[in-house]
């Protein structure tokens, strides 16, 4: 291990990570089949703890915004209005997409649906889990100035209250039958993790101790050792959201280590993970709710029906790839068309603020 590890590694691997997480959610949506047999034990644990790629991208929201509040965004009209331009158009364009194919494929579309959705609003009142990450995420955004002010003066404290806070409400209303918010809940402790990382990183340049390091290879063992054991002992994890709350300790620990590990990776790699990065939204905006529904009722014998994917053959996996390829180049797309709607949003409001259409949009 090199002797000079450090937290801003993530940093500077941060596009490459989210190329991970996403390649990760993807394998863990599309469910892909292995044969019993302990050789495919290591890939079976990889897809069935996909949605661990949620967690990094919670995590590294939160390391990401901290950067962001100090360098840049001490005024809160300009952090809200970056984070809706990064995030809404392409949202708003895979939405309208969504319930467009729905309304062809089932013709039960309704306007109520459509705006619910679109606003976001959906996910709070009608139980929607349709893109359940971006209101959540958007959720935090909202808080995130005023929890950032008093997290200067309290920092430790704060995070542990408020992340008691959420544990405690996400137990009472699993308790009651109600676990639709149950993804969102269990992941604010591991975005206001990402946060005090951060910060600690930004304010420090001292390079992690040996204490620290060994501290985060422990962390790293027990929460994915854990998980292993569970997992394969086939015990409910889901039940309270532990899956979750396990990946809240690893997630910090794992970042670190693959950050260190992209040090060293050839750089095509380097370059194919960090355009799945820049496109993480948009794969994930469209690779499950679009690409795979698409496929399923354009191929009827396709990956997604479940008597021809519980069978071992290599054109199986060749469809999962063909499927991967499909929503990389479906997501540059949408990228593109967001960029030009971001741009037409945005002009109106920075013309009445310069006095002048603005030359360069918002990245």
């Amino acid at each position: 291990m090199p002797p000079s590890i450090s937290y801003n590694l993530v940093s500077k691997h941060r596009k490459e990570l989210m190329g991970i997480a996403i390649i990760w959610i993807f394998l863990y949506h599309s469910k892909i089949f292995f044969p019993d047999g302990f050789l495919y034990h290591p890939l079976r644990l990889l897809v069935s703890t996909g949605f661990g790629g949620v967690d990094m991208f919670f995590f590294l929201s939160g390391f990401g915004l901290v950067r962001h509040m100090m360098t840049r965004y001490s005024n809160p009209f300009h952090f809200y209005k970056r984070r809706f331009f990064v995030i809404y158009p392409a949202y708003f364009i895979a939405t309208s997409l969504f319930f467009t194919i729905d309304f062809i494929i089932n013709g039960k579309t309704t306007l109520r649906d459509i705006l619910l959705s679109i606003t976001t609003i959906g996910f709070w009142l009608d139980n929607s889990s349709l893109y359940w990450f971006i209101p959540s995420i958007f959720s935090l955004y909202i808080v995130y100035p005023l929890f950032f002010r008093y997290y200067l003066k309290y920092q430790l404290k704060l995070i542990f209250l408020a992340s008691a806070t959420a544990f405690i409400l996400s137990i009472i209303l699993i308790s009651n039958n109600n676990d639709h918010f149950t993804s969102f809940l269990t992941r604010i402790p591991i975005f206001l993790i990402g946060s005090h990382v951060s910060y600690n990183s930004f304010n420090s340049s001292q390079f992690l101790t040996k204490q620290t390091v060994a501290c985060n290879i422990a962390a790293f063992a027990f929460s994915f050792g854990m998980l292993l054991i569970l997992m394969f002992n086939h015990f409910n994890i889901a039940g309270y959201g532990l899956e979750y709350y396990l990946f809240a300790i690893g997630t910090p620990p794992l970042c670190l280590f693959a950050s260190i590990m992209l040090d060293i990776v050839p750089p095509p790699l380097l370059f194919l993970l960090s355009c799945c990065g820049a496109l993480s939204l948009e794969i994930y905006l469209v690779h499950k709710q679009i690409v795979f529904r698409l496929g399923e009722m354009l191929l009827k014998s396709s990956m997604l029906n479940q008597t021809s994917a519980k069978t071992f053959n290599y054109g199986h996996y060749l469809e999962y790839l063909a499927y991967f390829i499909i929503s990389i180049c479906t997501a540059y797309l949408l990228q593109n068309i967001a960029n030009i709607l971001r741009t037409y949003i945005s002009q109106p409001a920075d013309a009445v603020t310069s006095g002048h259409a603005p030359t360069k949009q918002i990245h």
